[in-house]
């Protein structure tokens, strides 16, 4: 093993190993995310080798997993034993090197590892060229040669704590050394805060440079090792949470010729989980100055984190600001890509104009804090100014605020509006036609505008002044409750029909829905409807007179043939008494005759008057009885107008539905066809079809003319109340509109209207097609 190794390599060198073919194996441990939006050529995604987080590498089994899991990952990678092997991460932290002392525990050859220096960051930098395509090498067989020396396990580690000769060396943050945090994750993501028992503390951000990008110089490293008395032959142990910071300060050392360098990799995070593991916790100590400087920095900064800004640049607490000033407030250290977004500023009085040495001083001294929105270009920036006694600095953190400061100034002008057009709004309110009114969860009415007081006769507060205001409109508590249930769990796009009283007692039809406010109060609107429901009744009751008026025109054209043989049968009996010609057998063939048509007529009047009763009743049946029935009651007009009624039942079934209302609806539809057929002389033969099936539970009843179909320019009115194309001592314009009406409200159906082109019989015919749509049940 050579004493003074650099596993650093830099970007130029990369690129030439790429263009001359070299068996190299390049892995980007960033996310997928990051890695598809662009990558170094060739390089595969193993963001693995910094997310997998064992909890411990001490017992057989621990070991055995951690050790199957890599040789997996790097057999997949394509890595045998030959490759050079470059990890690489955005700059040059903490992933990629913990790639490295994985692969070294496994027994690779430490002289064909490498970490990118500046990361993909410097690659960039350099122009050269990315990829975004999806990267698989060909899978090898990789397989360990672990070298148990190099990993300390939990005995080991244990054993390691009162040994004078062996530095146990913590590379952690402050935070987590002192005790605040348990780890990087969050303050209490592991279950214990604190650190090893005799460990000297060296924070991973010393072996680094500022810009993140590489190790610091050799001469700083060795600064940060002998201001702890640490010198190159020493047996060192690193040790972190999870073996990544360490990683970054292994490479660090290394490169400085220190090479007794052994990890407790699995670290604070397998550490803490032990039970009886000693800790060392400076929280318990309250006046130390370094824990109550971190607390304070610490809360500072979480809360700056909380705004839902876009970050500058945060790392974690007190780490890598956008820049520092120094004493004299002159920049002295900046995050290069970061403080390109604010050029303009040079020292501490680009800032604050006004800012004088003392003040600067103060801040530093003292940990003063102070915030401002900073003006660049057009974009604002939040500046959070926070010194630093320890770090004899001002650190500044930033956040793009534009888009919220821009958000602001439309809010205020916005806000404005809104005050402006408040009066308006309440104008509308009151003066608006419809019904608008809320309730709190108490009951308390809390919007009740002028045309509620109008409807309903109360006003809001003679509705608070009750001790339940909703027993005003529904005095049956069961309605009352399933009013409340229908306005919080009802669609917001459904209309719902109730029937309120106002003050007079009166019972009032009324449709409603409501809005749901982001505040959870509920906004029912709502419309009278009685009128208009008074209305259709009226409108049904006349439709319905008409009905029974064709009815008995129906009733007439049926009775006639057998009162014509009737008549006769009595005329012929007289006669044939008269002439002393009555014999036995023609008295019983006469008198049988006269019975049957009598029979016959009793029968056409049962079946009339349970259609012209009209009462309202759920009935069982089936769809055949119910198209059958219907034909027969319009039997005679059909045969007298030349109707071939050809009906076709797919599926016939039981049901529980409205009989009287569903027959109809029928009647009116096929009077509606009879009536065009007979109009429209020149059809020779006047079809009607009747298709029934069932289809998702609803039953489908279409009927079909071949009458040349309805124009066009009238369809959309055919529904409408006293529309007719005929002369009005010949149609009401009511039928249509009450099947229309039936379908919606009784079955909770659809009904439509097509012009269809259909064959029948190899011609080819043209027509209207109702199509009536009802759920079974």
């Amino acid at each position: 093993m050579q004493d003074n190794i650099n596993f650093m390599i830099l970007s130029s060198e990369l690129n030439n190993l790429l263009k001359s073919n070299a068996n190299i194996v390049i892995i980007d441990v960033r996310t997928f995310e990051e890695y598809k939006q662009g990558h170094i050529p060739k390089a595969i995604n193993i963001p693995e080798i910094f997310t997998y987080l064992p909890e411990g590498i001490t017992t057989k089994i621990e070991k055995e997993n951690f050790v199957e899991f890599y040789e997996k990952i790097f057999s997949e990678a394509g890595i045998s034993k030959d490759e050079i092997v470059v990890f690489y991460e955005d700059k040059f932290t903490l992933k990629s090197p913990r790639g490295l002392t994985i692969l070294k525990y496994l027994g690779y050859d430490e002289e064909k590892i490498k970490v990118l220096d500046s990361g993909y960051y410097g690659w960039l930098n350099q122009k050269y060229k990315i990829s975004t395509k999806i990267i698989h090498n060909t899978p090898k067989i990789f397989k360990a040669n672990v070298q148990e020396d190099f990993f300390l396990d939990y005995n080991e580690m244990l054993e390691a704590l009162d040994n004078t000769n062996i530095i146990k060396l913590d590379v952690r943050d402050k935070d987590e050394w002192v005790g605040i945090s348990s780890s990087p994750y969050g303050i209490d993501y592991a279950p214990k805060k604190g650190r090893l028992p005799n460990a000297v503390w060296i924070e991973w951000y010393d072996f680094i440079t500022e810009n993140m990008l590489s190790v610091k110089s050799l001469e700083k490293i060795q600064y940060e090792l002998d201001k702890n008395d640490i010198k190159p032959n020493d047996d060192i142990v690193l040790y972190c949470f999870k073996g990544a910071r360490l990683s970054n300060s292994y490479i660090a050392l290394r490169r400085l010729g220190y090479k007794n360098i052994r990890i407790y990799f699995a670290g604070w995070n397998e550490w803490c989980r032990k039970e009886n593991a000693p800790i060392i916790n400076e929280v318990e100590n309250n006046n130390n100055p370094l824990l109550q400087e971190n607390i304070a920095l610490k809360k500072k900064l979480d809360k700056l984190n909380l705004e839902k800004t876009n970050l500058i640049d945060f790392p974690k607490y007190n780490k890598e600001p956008i820049f520092a000033f120094d004493r004299e407030g002159f920049i002295c250290s900046q995050n290069e890509p970061k403080k390109l977004k604010l050029p303009s500023i040079l020292k501490f009085t680009d800032i604050f104009k006004n800012a004088s040495k003392i003040e600067i001083y103060n801040i530093i001294d003292n940990n003063q804090n102070r915030d401002i929105t900073y003006k660049e270009g057009d974009f604002y920036y939040s500046l959070h100014i926070i010194g630093s006694r320890d770090a004899n600095k001002i650190l500044v953190y930033g956040f793009d605020t534009t888009k919220i400061y821009k958000l602001n100034n439309t809010l205020d002008k916005k806000n404005q509006e809104l005050k402006n057009s408040q009066e308006t709004f309440k104008l509308l309110f009151d003066i608006a036609p419809i019904l608008i009114d809320s309730f709190d969860k108490n009951g308390k009415c809390i919007l009740w505008n002028n045309e509620c007081e109008k409807v309903f006769g109360w006003t809001k507060e003679e509705l608070n002044n009750h001790p339940n205001s909703f027993e005003l409109f529904y005095p049956d508590p069961n309605i009352q409750k399933a009013v409340i249930d229908t306005i919080l769990h009802q669609p917001k796009e459904i209309f719902k029909q109730w029937h309120p009283l106002n003050k007079k007692g009166e019972v009032l039809t009324t449709m409603w829905t409501h809005i749901d406010l982001p505040d959870g109060e509920i906004i029912n609107i709502g419309y009278d409807i009685t009128k208009l429901k008074d209305d259709e009744k009226k409108l049904a009751e006349q439709s319905k007179l008409v009905a029974m008026g064709e009815m008995i025109a129906n009733i007439a054209h049926q009775w006639r043939q057998p009162l014509s043989v009737i008549s006769t049968a009595a005329t012929g009996l007289k006669i044939t008494k008269e002439n002393n010609l009555l014999s036995d057998d023609y008295l019983f063939d006469m008198c049988t005759l006269i019975d049957e048509k009598a029979q016959y007529l009793s029968k056409t009047i049962e079946e009339f008057g349970d259609f012209v009763k009209g009462n309202i009743k759920i009935e069982k049946f089936t769809m055949k009885f119910c198209i059958e029935s219907f034909l027969k009651i319009l039997e005679e007009r059909i045969t007298i107008n030349n109707i071939n009624v050809i009906y076709y039942i797919e599926n016939d079934i039981n049901i529980e539905s409205y009989l009287n209302e569903l027959t109809q609806c029928f009647i009116n539809i096929l009077n509606n066809s009879i009536d065009v057929l007979v109009e429209k002389n020149n059809i020779n033969n006047r079809y009607v079809f009747i298709n029934q099936k069932v289809e998702n539970n609803k039953i489908i009843i279409i009927f079909k003319d071949n009458g040349n179909g309805i124009c066009e320019s009238i369809k959309s009115k055919i529904f409408e109340p006293y529309f007719t194309t005929k002369h009005k001592s010949q149609g009401t314009g009511l039928g249509l509109n009450l099947t229309h009406n039936l379908v919606k409200e009784i079955f909770n159906g659809s009904i439509e209207v097509n012009n269809v082109d259909f064959e029948h019989e190899s011609k080819k015919y043209q027509g209207a097609e109702f199509k009536l749509i009802i759920p079974i049940n």
